[in-house]
């Protein structure tokens, strides 16, 4: 019985040192998916990749907008990370935990919509319900290093 335990808890917190690494780059991802390879504000396209000039320049557009886009999403990501993680230790240590479920939740309900909302679920990325794993992992494993274990 031990033994079919053991690899499942090591494999769990395979997964909470993994999401340290991948949490910020899976908004990015997921929010490049979502809006493309387009930087716009209020509809105002300030860059975008034309894919009929030459390859050096396409290439380059990409990664500078990939290199937007990640910024960006590292910036929203910190500041969401830094309110959960400031709220969690004001208040009861519970917020970690508390958000982890609820992100593996929503994260559950976008991979596997009840019929109801099947319809609005499909016009976002599937990526960002992964994400939500991923950052659900990230809480438990932030929850646990606070906690010195």
């Amino acid at each position: 019985m031990s033994a079919d335990l053991a690899p499942k808890l090591t494999d769990v917190k395979n997964l909470q040192d993994l999401a340290k690494i991948f949490a910020l780059p899976m908004l990015a991802v997921a929010y490049i998916l979502q809006t493309g390879l387009v930087v716009s504000v209020d509809d105002s396209v300030w860059f975008s990749v034309n894919w009929e000039r030459n390859a050096v320049f396409v290439w380059t557009m990409v990664l500078f907008i990939v290199v937007l886009k990640t910024l960006w999403m590292a910036f929203c990501g910190m500041i969401a990370h830094g309110v959960i993680g400031l709220l969690h230790t004001e208040f009861s240590q519970l917020v970690y935990p508390l958000s982890a479920m609820c992100l593996f939740t929503l994260g559950l309900l976008g991979l596997f919509p009840p019929h109801e909302i099947v319809e609005r679920v499909s016009s976002v990325s599937n990526f960002w319900f992964y994400a939500c794993f991923v950052w659900g992992f990230f809480f438990i494993a932030m929850d646990r290093q606070l906690r010195g274990e």
